[in-house]
């Protein structure tokens, strides 16, 4: 059977970490049939394979993943949490030390209020069980 598809020069993260060198992978019928060095895959070439040089980029076979949110991900990392305030006083007091340490005129940028990684839970996890108002954080 020849390949519908052959993707080679890359790199490619194979599910069960064997292929550690891998730079490419053939698919036919919707399947990967193959996965290994440049020649591996292109022994599965006919006229009618489409190849695709992936210029060095990486391919996670199988990872299928249309709505993530890794920006979140990496914010955590970037901005404070609120996710510890259970009160609006509570989000005072982290935008108070906050703001003592930001330039004036400087936004100040958090991660939401709730429980991380969706925050379902805000506001009803504050006391108040509502949002912080303009007042309250200016106070």
């Amino acid at each position: 059977m020849a390949a519908d598809w052959v993707l080679d020069n890359g790199r490619v993260v194979a599910p069960d970490f064997r292929s550690a060198t891998a730079t490419g992978l053939a698919v036919a019928g919707g399947r990967i049939v193959a996965v290994g060095r440049r020649q591996d895959v292109r022994a599965w070439r006919s006229r009618r394979t489409r190849e695709i040089d992936l210029a060095g980029a990486t391919v996670v076979p199988g990872l299928v993943d249309a709505h993530a949110h890794l920006d979140r991900e990496g914010l955590k990392y970037l901005a404070p949490s609120l996710a510890s305030c259970r009160s609006i006083g509570d989000v005072q007091k982290l935008v108070r030390r906050l703001a003592a340490r930001t330039p004036r005129g400087e936004w100040i940028v958090t991660m939401p209020v709730g429980t991380p990684p969706f925050y379902r839970d805000a506001p009803a996890c504050l006391r108040e069980n509502r949002w912080p108002t303009r007042a309250d954080l200016d106070a």
